[in-house]
């Protein structure tokens, strides 16, 4: 039997030099006036749960004066949209290459890597927040903290000059604020005309953009054109996603995998799906549903992204929170083991090609009734190389879910 290996990156605070790199349900609309123009922030397929690292479309120009609108359309994982000139000169040499929608060599890549240390990303390799790049931060100079504990100095959000050093939206909440899911940028009548170039500070520089301010006057495309442009990305962008995720559903898996027992996939990818602008997953239970025995055994095989498998979820379960100070949290329940052994992290999620077979490591999360809150914790995020297992002891009904992709969610049926 064979599984997808899609060539992901580390998803949280990925350095810059691991940057790699169907129609769906409307999520467009006409901007409010003829002054703002609509950038989507992730966005919700309507064929599968899914998780697109990526701004639809990656480019937007804009005039002076006018307010570029970054809607962000909420699959579980966190956004943010930060621009400055720590992050156009940090990323110059990659820019040149991803201005034309290639991929830069990887000499290029590596030659960033020492620089990209100075971005505040917004997500530790132990899935803590960081606040100096979880909170917003507009800084005329200087640079951002380096202490993650500490945020940049709070002000009201200026006007975009192109001149800011930083100027990022911080955590994009999803809910309990007046800014959920939208981050406004005003440009300011005299910013410099030019392009600027905007990344994720929790997906990394592996999710970007770039932003052309002109003369406040001039011709620049309408939002009919600008929605356009993106759902044509869209489409090309989920487009291997879909035909893997059809091709699994019928049995057939591009990579070969040793596993001589019932399984269930967490998550799905491709090795098809390859963007210089950004990156995407499938998230599902695969199959959704699946019938066992008393005393079976079942075991999940996390492909493409890192999922953990929850059951027993408690009925209010906030997985991003901000503070009245501005901390946000990240719940530790969410992505930390639960009445449970950790799920480890893939060691072949980077950059490379597809394994030609797998076999998967098994971590053996117990026995489990049905009675208690339970989760294997955030792990996985390769060629379904991590996996997890429960034997069930008690019949019955049980639903559980991706803690980290909400729209996640299956049933397991004990007998």
């Amino acid at each position: 039997m064979t599984v997808p290996y899609r060539r992901v990156v580390r998803r949280l605070a990925v350095p810059l030099a691991m940057a790699l790199l169907l129609p769906g349900c409307s999520f467009f609309g006409a901007s409010a006036n003829e002054n703002e123009r609509i950038v989507l922030v992730d966005y919700h397929y309507d064929q599968f749960a899914n998780m697109f690292a990526r701004y639809f479309p990656n480019h937007l120009t804009v005039r002076q004066g006018d307010t570029a609108v970054f809607r962000q359309a909420w699959n579980g994982e966190a956004h943010t949209v930060t621009f400055g000139t720590m992050i156009d000169t940090i990323g110059k040499p990659v820019w040149a290459y991803l201005d034309k929608d290639q991929q830069a060599p990887q000499d290029v890549l590596n030659g960033t890597a020492q620089a990209a240390q100075a971005i505040p990303f917004m997500v530790g390799q132990d899935n803590v927040v960081h606040q100096n790049g979880a909170q917003p931060c507009y800084l005329d100079g200087g640079i951002p903290p380096t202490d993650p504990n500490t945020p940049c100095p709070k002000r009201a959000q200026p006007a975009f000059t192109g001149r800011q050093v930083f100027y990022s939206s911080g955590f994009i909440p999803y809910q309990g604020t007046d800014r959920d899911n939208t981050f406004r940028v005003p440009i300011a009548s005299n910013a410099a005309p030019g392009t600027y170039h905007f990344i994720c500070l929790f997906h990394g520089p592996g999710m970007n953009g770039s932003l052309t301010v002109v003369a406040k006057g001039a011709a620049i495309p309408s939002q009919a054109d600008v929605n356009a442009k993106a759902q044509a990305q869209i489409d090309q962008f989920a487009r291997p996603l879909a035909s893997t995720f059809n091709d699994a559903k019928k049995g057939r898996y591009p990579v070969k995998l040793n596993a001589p027992y019932k399984f269930v996939f967490a998550g799905y990818g491709s090795p098809a799906e390859q963007d210089v602008h950004g990156y995407g997953s499938v998230s599902e239970f695969l199959p959704k549903k699946v019938d066992i025995r008393v005393g079976d055994t079942l075991r999940w095989l996390v492909v493409a992204d890192q999922h953990n498998m929850a059951f027993h979820v408690p009925s209010y379960f906030p997985e991003f929170s901000v503070a009245k100070d501005g901390t946000v949290t990240w719940n530790p329940q969410a992505v930390g083991p639960v009445a449970s052994v950790a799920l480890p992290q893939s060691q072949n999620s980077g950059p490379g090609p597809p394994p030609k077979e797998v076999t998967p490591q098994i971590t053996d999360g117990g026995t489990y009734d049905g009675s208690h809150f339970i989760s294997s914790g955030l792990g996985g995020g390769g060629a379904a190389d991590i996996g997890y297992a429960l034997t069930f002891t008690k019949p019955g009904t049980y639903a559980y879910a991706c803690l980290i992709h909400p729209q996640m969610v299956g049933t397991v049926i004990v007998h």
